[in-house]
């Protein structure tokens, strides 16, 4: 019958919840007798170095504007399309700063898309300051693989390295230098992933492959060549120029999520409504042995929020009170499976 049924649900999700209670009571009775600190204690600024990815003009003025160090800096694609940025890049390079390239998630190439030629462009404008791209998808890899670039190639967390045999393929086949969590994968599958990745090396008396991990960034929920505001009618009639902006939408329970509209690459990216944040994680992520960055991931911040972020971040704020109100820790204790 169906009201035996809902109380069913509910019942086993009183005791899921119960359960999950005392998991974590129990974690943090133990991390306390050890002197280890508590995962709901508040931000405790890492010994780790600091990845940040910057989408628009006034996250870079802000980031400029800061005390806040980045050992390597990601520049949105779309900012590298001119040669405006030159100056501040130089000074940021100057710093002892990598400057990297964020490629689009989608790479096409067909009619007014010219994927292929936005890579060369920005290599042909920028070549003597980046450092290496963050690569999204295999075809990206692919080309730069096959043009033999000596820069690094970064493998973001949307290109599959869940366990050690595909760090160690994209790394030992595909020319890969770095990877990134995925961020589906919770605290112990991370643990595995990164013991996997140490014996692998170790076995092919290889040197370490760095692995960096997001704290912070609103996560992408999609990625469509459907565009929202097509669908709608209301094509900004840009296809394959340098143009982006965001629309919104709203789910069933009313989170309104933004959606980068991407007219260079014609592709829409769907976030969650509120950010990934693992602020009040990191006594968990500095035990994790084998992450070698942190990484901050902005996207539509504005020039302020974007200063909030990176003054918590950086240990400048004070307090315990993270930059947003609300947010998600993702997958980092649930997992998907």
């Amino acid at each position: 019958m169906p009201g035996k049924k809902g109380n069913s649900k509910k019942k086993i999700s009183k005791i899921n919840s119960k359960t999950n209670r005392k998991s974590n009571n129990e974690i943090d009775n133990k991390n306390k007798r050890a002197g280890k600190p508590s995962s709901e204690k508040g931000y405790i600024k890492p010994g780790l170095p600091f990845h940040l990815l910057i989408a628009s003009l006034s996250q870079l003025k802000a980031y400029l504007d800061s005390f806040f160090k980045a050992e390597r800096i990601y520049i949105d694609y779309h900012l590298l399309m001119d040669t405006g940025l030159r100056e501040q890049l130089t000074a940021i390079a100057d710093s002892d700063t990598e400057i990297c390239c964020a490629l689009p998630y989608m790479l096409r190439n067909e009619d007014k898309l010219k994927g292929y030629a936005i890579i060369d462009r920005i290599a042909d404008s920028y070549g003597d300051i980046l450092k290496g791209f963050l690569v999204r998808n295999l075809e990206e890899l692919g080309y730069l693989t096959e043009k033999g670039t000596e820069l690094k190639l970064v493998a973001d967390h949307c290109i599959y390295s869940w366990n050690h045999a595909s760090a160690a393929f994209l790394s030992a086949d595909l020319s890969v230098s770095e990877i990134t969590v995925p961020l589906e994968l919770n605290s112990h599958e991370i643990a595995d992933l990164l013991k996997g990745i140490r014996t692998t090396n170790a076995e092919n008396r290889e040197g370490e492959l760095p692995v960096s991990l997001c704290i912070y960034g609103r996560i992408p929920m999609m990625v469509s060549a459907g565009c929202v505001k097509k669908t709608a009618d209301k094509c900004s009639g840009l296809t394959g120029e340098n143009n982006t902006e965001y629309s919104y939408i709203t789910d069933r329970k009313r989170n309104r999520m933004p959606v980068l509209c991407d007219c260079q690459s014609c592709l829409n990216v769907i976030y969650n409504s509120v950010p990934l944040s693992l602020h009040k994680q990191m006594g968990d992520i500095d035990r994790l042995k084998g992450i070698t960055a942190l990484r901050i991931d902005l996207t539509n911040e504005s020039g302020a929020e974007t200063a909030a972020v990176l003054r918590f971040f950086g240990g400048k704020a004070g307090g315990d009170e993270a930059p947003c109100k609300d947010y998600t820790t993702g997958h980092f204790r649930r997992g998907t499976m």
